[in-house]
């Protein structure tokens, strides 16, 4: 697992974009699948997406801010692109901080890696666990950082209690 930061100018224009009244975010009754076995203070809830690029094509108008963030931080690793999803997660689920969403897998494959950027700083810590769901390592969203880790590595975003949301950018490639 890596940390990686990126400028203050190019972390206040993705948040400012993503956080416009002219960009659009879609209803998701449910965030992502649980796993067997998943742990007790699981709970789902909703949240809203906005899909950059999947199936092999740029699906948003606003894939340069992916450029622009690829060019600061992971473009050179980068052979092919799975997807890249805006996440959007209120308040409004009414959850407590004990509780998180499924434990999941981005994708289960090896070769894959997940570069998971924070747009805004907010409570809704990321999670990752354990083969047995123990919480290994947990992470504080911090506008403008981003974390890079293995695709297949089990983890859960809790619910942003204190602040009004929580907004991440989630990329899978190769």
């Amino acid at each position: 697992m890596q940390l990686i930061n990126v400028k203050e100018d190019l972390a206040n224009k993705i948040e400012e974009a993503l956080t416009s009244d002219q960009f659009a975010w879609y209803f998701a009754p449910s965030t992502n699948s649980p796993l067997k076995n998943a742990p007790s203070k699981t709970v789902d809830g909703y949240q809203f997406s906005h899909v950059f690029y999947k199936d092999e094509k740029i699906n948003s108008p606003h894939f340069y801010l992916i450029e622009d963030l690829f060019h600061a931080t992971i473009i050179s690793q980068i052979k092919q692109i799975l997807r890249v999803k805006g996440n959007f997660l209120s308040n409004l689920t009414r959850s407590s901080k004990e509780n998180f969403q499924y434990p999941h897998q981005d994708v289960k494959s090896p070769q894959y890696k997940s570069f998971l950027y924070y747009v805004n700083d907010a409570d809704g810590d990321t999670l990752f666990f354990d083969k047995n769901y123990k919480i290994k390592k947990r992470i504080k969203p911090k506008k403008g950082q981003a974390i890079l880790f293995n695709s297949n590595c089990v983890h859960a975003t809790t619910f942003p209690v204190k602040t009004d949301y929580r907004i991440v950018i989630n990329t899978v490639f190769k």
